[in-house]
């Protein structure tokens, strides 16, 4: 079960590693996506240290946030929404920065896959 778990993580299918394990929905921004950000920071912090984690964490947010304010710029441009400044869009931005901090976290306190998958399912 570990193995297959862990092939849904890399590949990032949220719904079927949600399923697998039983958790709650919703798949885009939930659970799913808890654990791929948190066993991502663990990941990071075992293989680089925390603070290569870390700015590689934040630059993958920044990243993301604006690619967000990208889309919504062109969406508000044509005359659509602008949820780049919404509270879900910073709610998700929240949440991904938690969840890394707490791979940062079990990254430090585990040196291989399996304990950090462990100890992140625990906190789930």
């Amino acid at each position: 079960m570990m193995s297959g778990i862990l092939d849904l993580i890399h590949t990032g299918d949220d719904a079927r590693l949600t399923d697998q394990l039983g958790l709650p929905a919703p798949y885009n921004e939930g659970p799913g996506d808890a654990l791929r950000h948190a066993y991502a920071a663990a990941l990071a912090t075992q293989r680089g240290g925390r603070s290569v984690a870390e700015g590689l964490g934040d630059l993958n947010e920044l990243a993301e946030k604006g690619g967000r304010w990208l889309n919504s710029e062109k969406a508000r441009i044509r005359g659509g929404n602008d949820d780049y400044n919404s509270e879900s869009s910073r709610y998700a931005t929240d949440m991904d920065y938690k969840n890394n901090h707490l791979g940062y976290e079990i990254g430090e306190l585990t040196d291989n896959q399996k304990d950090a998958l462990l100890m992140i399912l625990s906190q789930m």
